[in-house]
């Protein structure tokens, strides 16, 4: 927390530093790194480390993660090759880096998965990839708060030094990247199979029928839309309604959320899911959208070349059928672009059932002031695969911001609100009005996010889906789940949706107060340099419902336990760790 020891007596020689376990290797060797870390800043760290030289590894060798580390930390490289340094120095008995190749080797070794004792080999193997590169990133974290802060004297402890850096939260929190490794092989072999995006997205708004697209709406008085995923056929219908004589919509920016793989087979929309659990998605967790456009031309590649009569999940049954075509999410709209010349499309993956990450925001906005740049009367449409969740989200930040480009509407008159829980509905949750209090004219930046909220809301009354009153309902149905599966997920749910609610309070403030420069300072900065200097993830690292229950002990009020739990899945592992 505070490894102040070596401060006490410059002057004199450091104590030496004696470790012990049960066995006196696995905790005994990450602490001996850690100390051999600590000594090296003692030394100066300016000095050349006294490490065992160590062969230089190509980016190609590093693991996804620590590529992305060494690319996105000042002086990453070196702080990187430090704590190699001082693993190797200690590693007599046991390379805590040689270790995480030796499980990924054996990870992706196994062919046909197995049982041991009752779990699976892939999974006992993954676990164990994981738990070791987890151990070789804390320590990389730790030398980067060394370097930090050994010349404040250790001003701030670890833990709070995280919280000033989340972004090494979210770092460990996505560390398996396999699903970028995958390949179509795993459907035409019948591992995974194609499921229609009808079968889990009921048309709730009943729009198909007038619209061609389920859940098809516009925010009252805003050109502002939101809906289902389109096919090449139906965005045609889609687009045509745009820009008819009643709406005009001569520029639209249409801004595709998905984050998982999307393919147009025989004109109908399909994902790639899991036989076992197929009302699961499977999202690419921080893919880049070029990188899901390369996984989806590479899949479409390959089941058009495999020309095998496949097992598909339609809306109510199973099917065999055989791909003659096949389109990318990015071919069905670029297909449009002849017949509808002000259409711009974008994707930007966000991700399901919680708060779109800050660079998230940031590609959001930046997508919306360029377009309005060139047309101050551009449409912005929506979509994610059933128009509901992200889409929502998406929708309540593009009426913040255009609130902020056109004037923001007079608040109405505090409305009564006589419902169980009512205080909750409205979104009084003690962590909410902490954050509330640390922000400036707090309580008015949560009653506009409020205000757009309701207003996103009317426009789609029979989904009951309200992104400030699902909380309390969800942490209530948390608290009668039929087993304890439901329940966890119910409770990283509500919480979830709790963080979603903060997010949208934090991007409205950062919309007032960075308006004067024209938000030149993205939100994902702001967030860093404003809000957790302000100590925002602190107030995020207790997360929770602390009125209704006790916090202690709850892994998921945390940052860490928290981001780590939305990327955990009970889907066997496939493709490559990278």
């Amino acid at each position: 927390e505070s490894p102040s020891l070596l401060l006490r007596d410059p002057g004199r020689p450091p104590p030496a530093l004696l470790f012990g376990c049960q066995t006196g290797v696995g905790r005994t060797n990450l602490a001996m790194a850690m100390g051999a870390l600590v000594l090296h800043h003692h030394r100066g760290a300016a000095q050349k480390p006294d490490f065992p030289h160590l062969p230089k590894t190509s980016p190609r060798d590093r693991l996804r993660v620590i590529q992305t580390f060494t690319e996105m930390v000042p002086k990453g490289q070196q702080i990187v090759e430090e704590v190699d340094g001082a693993i190797a120095s200690c590693s007599e008995m046991h390379d805590m880096k040689e270790a995480i190749y030796e499980y990924k080797k054996k990870l992706e070794g196994i062919g046909e998965d197995y049982q041991i004792q009752g779990s699976s080999t892939k999974e006992y193997f993954l676990q164990r990839t994981l738990q070791s590169l987890e151990r070789y990133f804390y320590l990389i974290a730790f030398n980067y708060y060394l370097h930090e802060q050994y010349p404040l004297g250790f001003a701030l402890s670890f833990s709070r030094w995280m919280c000033r850096h989340p972004e090494l939260y979210r770092l460990q929190a996505g560390m398996n990247c396999a699903e970028l490794t995958v390949t179509a092989e795993l459907v035409t072999k019948g591992a995974r199979v194609l499921v229609a995006d009808e079968r889990f997205c009921p048309d709730v708004l009943s729009t198909a029928k007038e619209m061609s697209v389920a859940n098809f709406r516009r925010v009252p008085k805003m050109p502002i839309y939101g809906t289902a995923q389109p096919s090449s056929k139906t965005l045609g219908s889609v687009l045509r309604y745009l820009t008819d004589a009643k709406r005009k919509h001569s520029r639209i920016v249409w801004i595709n959320l998905r984050e998982e793989a999307v393919l147009e087979g025989n004109e109908q929309i399909y994902t790639l899911r899991e036989p076992g659990l197929l009302e699961e998605l499977i999202p690419v967790p921080g893919a880049s959208p070029q990188q899901l456009e390369k996984l989806e031309a590479a899949l479409k590649g390959d089941l058009l070349k495999c020309q095998k009569w496949l097992e598909v999940y339609l809306e109510a049954e199973k099917q065999m059928k055989m791909f003659k075509s096949c389109l990318t999410t990015q071919e069905i709209f670029s297909q449009q672009k002849n017949s509808c010349q002000g259409l711009t499309y974008r994707r930007i993956p966000i991700p399901d059932f919680c708060a779109p990450k800050e660079q998230d925001f940031d590609r959001l906005l930046e997508a919306m002031k360029s377009a309005l740049a060139e047309d101050s009367r551009a449409a912005f449409v929506f979509n994610c695969s059933s128009g509901r969740g992200r889409t929502t989200t998406a929708m309540v930040i593009a009426v913040l911001t255009l609130w902020h480009f056109n004037g923001i509407p007079e608040m109405s008159e505090e409305e009564i609100v006589s419902v169980p829980d009512a205080k909750y509905t409205k979104g009084e949750f003690e962590v909410v009005m902490k954050v509330v209090q640390l922000l400036p004219d707090g309580h008015r930046m949560k009653k506009e996010v409020d205000m757009a909220l309701d207003t996103v809301s009317e426009t789609m009354t029979p989904m009951h889906y309200h992104l400030r009153e699902i909380i309390i309902c969800t942490y209530r149905q948390g608290k009668s789940g039929k087993d304890e599966r439901e329940t966890q997920m119910l409770q990283l749910r509500s919480l979830q949706y709790l963080e979603r609610y903060i997010f949208l309070i934090l991007f409205n403030a950062y919309l007032h107060l960075e308006k004067k420069d024209s938000w030149q300072r993205p939100f994902s900065l702001w967030m860093r340099e404003v809000a957790a200097v302000a100590g925002v993830y602190e107030v995020l690292n207790e997360l929770g419902f602390p009125e209704l229950e006790s916090l202690e002990g709850k892994a998921l009020c945390t940052l860490r336990g928290r981001w780590q739990a939305q990327g955990a899945t009970s889907r066997p592992f496939r493709g490559d760790f990278v």
